[in-house]
Parts: C-alpha cells; structure tokens; sequence
C-alpha cells in the first residue's frame, strides 16, 4: 500500500505536494537567489544569466510565476540547449522546495 500511496500522492507526503498551476509570488531577489551559483554550480555565468532573464521577463508581465511556467520554460531552454537537461530539472526541483516550503505566498 505504501508503494501505491507514493506513486499516486495518496500518503502523507501527498499534503506537501504543490500545485504546479498556482500562480505565486516570486520577488527579483529570491529568483535571482534560486537560480544563484551557489545552489546550481553546474550553470555558467553565461546560462545563469539566460535563466534568469527569461524568468524575469515572466515575472515582468505577470508579477506571479507558476511551477508549470517554470517548468516550461527549462524544458525549452534545454530543447535549445541553452542550458543541459539536468540543469534543468536540478533549477525545477529547487523552485518545487522553495514553493513547498513557502506556502504563504
């Protein structure tokens, strides 16, 4: 039953999920921070700036970004490779912490 509760969200840790469509609030200084060199060391400047950019940009317009607006916009910077798929899904899974982490917003 464990097995089962894990693969579909059923047990305990299915409280902690985030929903991936939520449009949160995300400051500049807190996305520059997520997406820093100390968290991804992989990143180049060169690749860090590029996330950054085109996270901001989003956040320009809509001043609220969603787990799936991110999560888009990695997977295409890796289909670009602008930055590699891991990097990719290493910067999702910080962003999915700090939005479990930060529920408030």
């Amino acid at each position: 039953m464990g097995f089962f509760s894990y693969l579909f969200g059923t047990g305990q840790h299915a409280s902690k999920k985030t929903d991936i469509n939520e449009y949160r609030y995300l400051s500049r200084e807190k996305l520059l921070d997520l997406v820093s060199p100390l968290k991804v060391k992989t990143l180049s400047q060169k690749e860090e700036k590029m996330v950054e950019d085109v996270l901001l940009e989003r956040l320009s317009h809509y001043n609220k970004i969603s787990l799936e607006n991110i999560r888009d916009i990695l997977s295409a910077l890796s289909k670009e490779h602008t930055i590699s798929e891991i990097d990719a899904k290493y910067l999702y899974k910080i962003f999915e912490e700090y939005f479990s982490q930060d529920k408030q917003n």
